[in-house]
């Protein structure tokens, strides 16, 4: 069994704190004192990622509201990440989720907070790859195989994506894979039509996964439910 951890990484004027290993009691390891000590006169934002905890209860949320206390009086604010559903339900039920600014995902802060650049590699120029994109699909059998060759990085190529998907299922497909071996890059309107395929997917009894992905795309899917939905691997 793991033992409870919290990882810190700190970008620009924001620190986040994760919780990593098995939370046996949640919010323990993670506590106002702890914070404190961390928070340098810079820093303005605080994010907690809260993915790992398991349990949550009262005195989770009395450890929780003394940091969000800790934060204010340095005149920062405090987000919270990746808030499981159980852990959500217990602020809910406190009635106090409306003191904390939640996101569903850290991808979802990073992109709100205009940090693409410092979690992933530089977006390449979408002149110099328009042409470069390539989508093909390949059938083996009742596998479907979409690859991606290039960058996803204009409206155009993501309706690509999704017209692939359409002749895979028109085509009676069992499962389709999206092999992103060639993938160079892939943006936030790519996740969203990753999204839309595999809705479509799972409408039709299909199944869609992922494989091939470069650590870059791999980030990226990750961070948001689409790399669980397609059956990504840290």
């Amino acid at each position: 069994m793991k033992n409870t951890s919290v990882s810190i990484k700190k970008i620009k004027d924001i620190i986040f704190f994760c919780l990593s290993g098995n939370t046996e009691t949640d919010l323990t390891t993670l506590t106002a004192p702890f914070v404190q000590e961390r928070l340098t006169t810079d820093i303005k934002k605080v994010v907690l990622d809260l993915e790992e905890v398991t349990r949550f209860y009262s005195a989770s949320i009395s450890r929780l509201v003394e940091i969000l206390r800790t934060v204010e009086k340095q005149g920062s604010v405090l987000y919270l990440v990746n808030v499981p559903a159980a852990v959500s339900k217990v602020l809910s039920m406190a009635n106090i989720a409306n003191k904390f600014t939640i996101y569903e995902s850290e991808y979802e802060f990073i992109l709100d907070h205009g940090l693409e650049e410092e979690f992933f590699e530089k977006k390449p120029d979408a002149r110099e790859n328009r042409e470069a994109l390539r989508i093909s699909l390949v059938k083996n059998g009742d596998n479907h195989v979409i690859r991606i060759e290039g960058s996803m990085i204009e409206e155009p190529q993501h309706n690509l994506l999704i017209e692939e998907v359409k002749l895979a299922l028109a085509q009676s497909a069992k499962s389709i894979i999206i092999d992103f071996e060639k993938t160079i890059f892939i943006d936030s309107l790519s996740v969203g039509k990753l999204m839309v395929a595999y809705k479509m997917c799972d409408e039709n009894g299909v199944r869609i996964r992922a494989i091939n992905a470069n650590d870059v795309v791999k980030d990226v899917l990750m961070l948001t439910q689409i790399g669980t939905l397609y059956g990504i691997e840290r």
